[in-house]
């Protein structure tokens, strides 16, 4: 989430000594004025960057609600009522920006969602055939949301998992059958294999099953997923055991 977040500021940064002029007058209308490029342009001036960007938004720029949320940015999360409403629109106009930092910032149970989520639930359920980012967001609102649909929830995250190698989708669903009664500790392994797969360096350590199921990894697998995560950025010893983790 964090890496979104840095995507997106790195726009605004990025951007800022763009020679873009701002429009003159006092009315705005970014109908006709690319209002989002001259807010970039002008990062270094909040004021003028708002102005913009605002009149971007409003104008149905979704991207443009979650670039001026930025600008309440607190420790990198959008803060406060500002920002959420802003990201809260953005989202409504089909911005995956927006929908991503509206809820990890603002979580899923929030009094706003309860609207949001119904109606952007089928639009993220049609992105997701082609956008795994997509597909997490839809399962966590089904998961924890106000539109709590659980089965729903394991079948989303499970494809999105296994379809698109999809890491926070991965451990979801083997938390999620971690918690089943009996648990399948077949279905956790071939889980955590795709999140390690998807890069997720964690899940390719066995403390990654230990910690859902309470049990290492069949010694068939013993090799197989410490050299991947070696190549990751963890160093394992050939039988498994764990003797350096480092996360960049």
């Amino acid at each position: 989430m964090i890496l979104r977040l840095v995507a997106l500021l790195s726009i605004l940064t990025g951007a800022a000594l763009a020679k873009t002029p701002p429009a003159s007058g006092d009315d705005l209308d970014c109908r006709h004025v690319h209002c989002r490029d001259i807010g970039i342009s002008n990062a270094r001036d909040p004021s003028l960057a708002r102005r913009y960007l605002e009149g971007a938004c409003t104008a149905g720029d979704g991207d443009s609600c979650a670039l001026r949320a930025l600008l309440d940015t607190t420790e990198f999360h959008p803060s406060g009522a500002i920002a959420e409403s802003f990201l809260k629109k953005g989202c409504s106009l089909h911005s995956l920006h927006s929908c991503q930092l509206y809820f990890d910032g603002f979580g899923f149970k929030a009094k706003s969602a309860k609207t949001l989520e119904p109606a952007i639930a089928p639009w993220l359920a049609e992105r997701c055939a082609s956008d795994g980012d997509a597909c997490f967001v839809l399962g966590e609102i089904h998961r924890i949301g106000w539109v709590r649909d659980i089965a729903k929830s394991v079948e989303v995250h499970s494809d999105n998992c296994e379809r698109r190698n999809h890491p926070e989708s991965c451990w979801v669903a083997a938390r999620d059958e971690g918690q089943r009664t009996p648990s399948r500790p077949e279905r956790i392994d071939s889980l955590l294999k795709h999140a390690c797969a998807g890069g997720d360096r964690a899940a390719c350590m066995d403390e990654a099953r230990l910690a859902v199921l309470g049990a290492p990894p069949p010694q068939s697998d013993a090799r197989a997923l410490p050299s991947l995560a070696c190549a990751l950025g963890g160093c394992v010893l050939p039988d498994g055991r764990i003797v350096k983790r480092w996360f960049p």
